[in-house]
């Protein structure tokens, strides 16, 4: 299964911990994810991450375009700051809209 991971700001760490709990799931399947996320999973626990731009730099729409296109990316898994939701919004509202419908 192909597993997308998207972290703002300040969840990156959220992120990280999350893989890291549940890394003996995580293993046994291809992750994607946006640059900066992607960099630190690898780091934290030496999985292999497919890394797409930084989410300000187009990642957000990367992984949404495959969503879109259907390409066996069933299960993003997305961490937002409530802080600064409307400027999350902006950036993830292609992926976000994408996931629920």
């Amino acid at each position: 299964m192909e597993i997308a991971l998207i972290a703002h700001d300040k969840k990156k760490e959220d992120m990280v911990r999350f893989v890291l709990a549940y890394q003996h799931i995580f293993q046994k399947h291809h992750l994607y994810a946006t640059g900066t996320t992607g960099k630190r999973i690898m780091e934290a626990t030496g999985m292999k991450v497919h890394r797409f731009q930084s989410g300000p730099y187009g990642g957000d729409q990367e992984i949404g375009a495959l969503i879109a296109k259907h390409v066996n990316l069933p299960l993003p898994f997305i961490y937002i700051e409530q802080k600064n939701y409307f400027l999350v919004h902006l950036s993830l509202s292609l992926v976000l809209n994408l996931c629920i419908t």
